[in-house]
């Protein structure tokens, strides 16, 4: 029966099961789709049973930072300044010589201040004098002194940074104002602008850089003459 049975099947004989499995469409099967599943399994169980510890011991980063501690000079709120400065002035015609002087001011607000300026300096022969062999001017009219108002108004408050620990508050301002030259035996009405730069020490003491113009007319060969005076100084300023 089953010999019967089995050689009545018309697609599966006993000598047919190996020509079946090792003909051409099952072997390309074999070849291509078993190594595929094969590596597919693998893939999927790796992470999981490959690195069992990497996988346990994944954290976040860090940052390693080194922060450095600062220490701000505590500003008195006193709004009076006073500064002694020297500096360098620039004569028109008369050369560049020394000035010093004294300012006054009161801070209104945290963004302006007024002051009162007094300074004084002593020129030289102006360029005529020493070509020609003259004085047009003795002695005595040869020191130059001025005074002036003025309003200021700071324009960019910041931090000046230095070496260690030490935090220096600074500011940069503009500075316009008017006043009066007396020079060459004559008073001159005056206009100053100019900009400058302040660095708090500590609670009471500052350090000033000022650069400023002074424009007034003076007459020493009968005909008025308007001059660009420009001048540079270095002050020391109080809070009180």
């Amino acid at each position: 029966m089953m010999n019967g049975s089995w050689a009545s099947a018309p697609y599966f004989r006993p000598g047919d099961i190996g020509s079946y499995w090792y003909s051409p469409p099952a072997k390309a099967l074999s070849t291509t789709a078993l190594p595929l599943i094969v590596g597919i399994i693998l893939l999927l169980c790796m992470p999981r049973y490959a690195y069992p510890d990497k996988l346990n011991t994944v954290s976040a980063l860090e940052p390693n930072i080194n922060r450095k501690e600062t220490v701000e000079p505590r500003i008195d709120q006193e709004n009076f300044e006073i500064t002694l400065y020297a500096g360098l002035n620039s004569v028109e015609d008369f050369g560049v010589n020394p000035v010093f002087g004294i300012r006054g001011a009161y801070h209104v607000t945290e963004d302006f201040f007024i002051e009162v300026a007094l300074g004084f300096s002593d020129t030289k022969k102006s360029t005529i004098e020493t070509v020609n062999q003259i004085e047009l001017i003795n002695d005595e009219d040869r020191d130059l002194s001025y005074y002036a108002v003025d309003i200021a108004w700071h324009i960019m408050p910041g931090e000046g940074f230095t070496f260690g620990q030490r935090t220096f508050t600074s500011q940069l301002f503009l500075i316009s104002g008017i006043g009066s030259t007396k020079f060459a035996g004559d008073s001159a009405s005056t206009l100053n602008l100019g900009i400058g730069y302040r660095i708090l020490l500590n609670d009471s003491y500052a350090v000033r850089l000022d650069f400023r113009d002074y424009l007034y007319e003076y007459n020493l060969t009968g005909e008025e003459k308007r001059t660009n005076n420009f001048e540079s100084t270095l002050g020391v300023s109080f809070f009180f």
